[in-house]
């Protein structure tokens, strides 16, 4: 399965833009090269449009009047990202890296005329995304003159638009930690991100205002947090500070204190692409003005080749005109940087049969005048060979008495956006997918969730061009009304004990994701199990808020559940929101389980297939057990390259398979118990991928949540190293059994008790300054805290010389703190249930 650029990608062109480290204060640099077709429409801020701010600085030759922190090659407890001046564009960037603080502060002797109690600082800046995840805050600051502390004003934006929040705070030092941050003030609000090292993403004009003792956030002109602090505080703008938060910067300034101001509203459209057909035309597309004139604003076709523009009040459509990619500036006449930009793609027209070429298709799912449950698949297998094309759609019609036909779902090829969950909880996860799909022959088709309702009745049709045949000059001109690919919904089933999911019909439910949802929305625990039939399931999965559940597959090799997700592709770890429309917010993991009381998962496979590689961000788990509750897994299999296993809460794997290659199995979890499992690590498919070995990595990073927490415990396991996706194995002593995540808020609690481990693991076997990474926390490892070991053996049973180990502790036996499993779970989880673990006898 090949995916193309996520959409954010597709809103503005990669730029070739030659970003030059900043050398020297105020020094003057070279352009750039030519930015993408659509960059110079960025209304840049000039400095002469606000003669009234004491500072002002908009990077139009140089950065003079800021005093630099931030390098590549920072001294430690700096800032070590890069900032870099971009003259094409007059703006100032920040590339994060690992480690955070303030970037630059403001040299004081460009303050003149400040006044302490009465001013506002501000900035209009991009945050984008990086290639780590878990520091996210960029504020502007001010300076507390009596104190160490600096009073702070900003975003911490997540990697989805649901995580993202607007903070006052207060930082303690100049180069806090963002463990340290005590936030004053705070506020949910969407906040887009860039795609990483491109121009796209959105503009927000940031300001933290004094007045008194009133200390307020503002963005876009618009108060949206506030504070108060002590009387008599003497605070001057400071600088930026951000922890892992790339950005742009068209300017800062300050000057005396102003009321609420002018902001453009284009409500859920805000940095949405915008897709509409050719002779197409767009539905209305509204918009406002907050705490200004709607006069004021000018609304700009700035590609009239590609479309028309029909301007309303306060309302505007489009007429498409030719493929492309446009956009529409919406922009104060008088205060040019207060602006927003609504981008448009204008697809290929649509073209329909009016006859449909029968002997191109070898078969239809569901078959025309059948029967299906809502979850299902349209499969449409063709009689030749194809390739599935760039651009075309598939368009379902709801069949209404009479002959008249509504659409209800159109979905097109590509990256497409779709929300599943419980609609009853209204707990939804939203994803970037492909919804058409190729298998060999037959193309696959996902209508949009929750598109199709029971007991009506639908119609496809299948637009020309869609695919391409690769061994006939014939084109596929489609599948037209006149083909009767019509079927009907049956009801839901009956809610019973236990319900089975099976591919070809035979169940209760053609996907797994259908039988989630109708677990989701029972009232009570009508539903105790899913059993999954033998087949492989292509797609992503959400449980949410269940008491308890059993997932039950007919074997490992048998129920396969497969997809590709990673953090590029749909960033951060996910959680459920409602839906926001074109904003993703459900993660990178292929099954993400929230807020569950007790989940138990049987003889299943979970894959997450997307391959590791240069340029994007990889990480992928194949499962998020993202809940307080409690998990069991038997004789299953998880595989992915990177992050396979995110744990929190307690669970418990027997006898199952784990693969993957860089840190795999991790968590900010409670107990993770793992008895008489393989614990395989791949070749790695980024480093030297055609060679015979390559180094190998980490297999665990535990990120316990408190010292008295028993964390990651391994008894009898076997740790073995295989192939990765490109054939290359691990070259032997290259391999770690843990890495920290080097942050005093986590635990390194992992305890190794008779385990098998294959010569990839290296002597040292656990990872520290040696191999460039943190000391574990606790640095010195006790008898029931930090990384501990005991009874290791090579894989046929003897006995490993353990002496060379490093920043871990071979225990004697003596000092085990559990004598065996029956031991770990009387005492951390005393209510188990050994019967769990038991087949059941259950026909299909």
């Amino acid at each position: 399965m090949v995916f193309q650029q996520s959409f954010l990608q597709h809103i503005i062109g990669r730029a070739a833009l030659s970003w030059l480290i900043l050398g020297a204060l105020g020094a003057q640099l070279p352009a750039s090269a030519a930015t993408s077709a659509l960059a110079h429409y960025f209304p840049r801020y000039q400095c002469a449009d606000n003669p009234k701010a004491m500072f002002c600085q908009s990077f139009e030759h140089n950065a003079q009047g800021l005093n630099f922190l931030a390098a590549k090659n920072a001294a430690p407890g700096m800032a070590n990202g890069r900032l870099v001046l971009n003259p094409e564009r007059q703006t100032l960037g920040y590339k994060a890296a690992r480690t955070g603080g303030h970037l630059f502060t403001i040299d004081s002797k460009q303050l003149n005329g400040f006044s302490t109690d009465d001013f506002y600082y501000e900035a209009l800046i991009r945050p984008y995304a990086n290639s780590t995840t878990d520091r996210e805050t960029l504020y502007l600051t001010l300076k507390d003159q009596q104190s160490e502390r600096y009073f702070a004003a900003g975003f911490k934006v997540g990697s989805s638009v649901f995580t993202s929040k607007l903070e006052l705070a207060i930082l303690p030092g100049s180069q806090t930690q963002a463990s340290q941050v005590q936030v004053l003030s705070d506020l949910a609000m969407p906040l887009v991100l860039g795609a990483q090292d491109d121009i796209d993403g959105q503009w927000y004009l940031l300001r933290i205002q004094r007045r008194g003792d009133a200390l307020s956030l503002y963005l876009n002109g618009q108060e949206v947090a506030s504070a108060v602090i002590p009387a008599g505080t003497v605070l001057i703008p400071a600088g930026v500070w951000s922890y892992n938060r790339s950005f742009e910067l068209d300017y800062l300034a300050v000057g005396h204190a102003k009321p609420a101001e002018l902001n453009i509203n284009l409500h859920q459209l805000e940095n949405q692409l915008l897709t509409g057909y050719q002779y197409e035309e767009s539905s209305v597309i509204p918009w406002q003005v907050d705490a200004g004139d709607a006069a004021d604003i000018e609304v700009i076709n700035l590609t009239p080749e590609l479309f028309t523009l029909q301007q309303g009040v306060q309302q505007f459509t489009l007429q498409y005109l030719q493929p492309g990619q446009g956009a529409v500036l919406l922009q104060s006449k008088h205060q040019p940087h207060r602006f927003k930009q609504l981008n448009i793609q204008v697809l290929p027209a649509l073209a329909f049969p009016a006859k449909t070429d029968s002997s191109q298709i070898a078969a239809l799912w569901p078959t025309p005048e059948s029967s299906v449950s809502a979850d299902t698949l349209l499969r449409l297998t063709l009689a030749q060979d194809f390739s599935l094309s760039e651009h075309g759609a598939v368009r379902l019609y709801q069949l209404q008495a009479g002959g008249t036909k509504t659409l209800v779902d159109e979905i097109k090829a590509g990256i497409e956006m779709d929300a599943f969950g419980s609609s009853s909880a209204n707990k939804y996860r939203s994803i970037r997918r492909p919804m058409i799909w190729q298998d060999g022959k037959t193309l696959l088709i996902k209508p949009h969730s929750g598109k199709l309702e029971a007991g009506k009745t639908y119609q496809v049709q299948v637009s020309a061009g869609l695919l391409q045949f690769t061994r006939d000059t014939k084109t596929f001109n489609g599948i037209g009304h006149d083909a009767g690919w019509r079927f009907r919904i049956k009801p839901l089933p009956e809610a019973k004990p236990e319900i089975w999911v099976a591919k070809d019909g035979s169940g209760d439910f053609l996907s797994i994701q259908g039988a989630l949802n109708f677990v989701m929305d029972q009232v009570g625990t009508k539903v105790q199990s899913v059993k999954i039939a033998a087949g492989v399931y292509q797609e992503p999965l959400y449980l949410y808020g269940v008491e308890q559940l059993n997932i039950e597959g007919e074997g490992a090799d048998e129920s396969q559940i497969t997809f590709t997700n990673y953090e590029s592709l749909n960033s951060g770890l996910g959680l459920g929101y409602g839906k926001l429309a074109g904003h993703s917010g459900g993660g990178r993991s292929l099954f993400m389980v929230e807020d569950v009381g007790l989940l138990v998962l049987k003889k299943l496979s979970i894959t997450n297939l997307h391959q590791r590689r240069e340029g994007v961000r990889n990480q992928a788990e194949s499962l998020y057990f993202n809940s307080t509750g409690k998990l069991l897994v038997v004789n299953s299999h998880f595989t992915s390259e990177q992050d396979t296993l995110m744990l929190k809460g307690t669970s418990y794997f027997y006898r199952s398979l784990i693969a993957g290659n860089v840190d795999f199995i991790w968590g900010q979890n409670y107990l993770s118990l793992f008895e008489q499992n393989e614990i395989r690590s791949l070749g790695n498919s980024v480093k030297d991928p055609k060679s015979e070995y390559a180094e190998g990595s980490y297999i665990l990073q535990a990120r316990t949540v408190s010292e008295d927490a028993p964390g990651f415990i391994f008894i009898n396991n076997r740790f073995t190293s295989y192939p990765g996706p490109t054939g290359n194995r691990i070259r032997p002593g290259s391999t770690f059994i843990a890495r920290s995540a080097g942050r005093p808020v986590y635990i390194d609690n992992v305890l190794m008790i008779n385990n098998q481990f294959d010569n990839h693991i290296a002597a040292q076997g656990w990872a520290g300054p040696l191999n460039h990474e943190p000391l574990p926390n606790p640095v010195q490892a006790g008898t029931t805290q930090g990384w501990r070991e005991y009874g290791s053996t090579d894989l046929q049973g003897n006995k490993l010389d353990t002496s060379a180990r490093k920043y871990g502790r071979v225990l004697k036996a003596e000092e085990l703190p559990f004598s065996d499993v029956a031991d770990v779970m009387r005492q951390y989880w005393p209510d188990f249930k050994p019967e769990l673990m038991l087949e059941k006898e259950s026909k299909h």
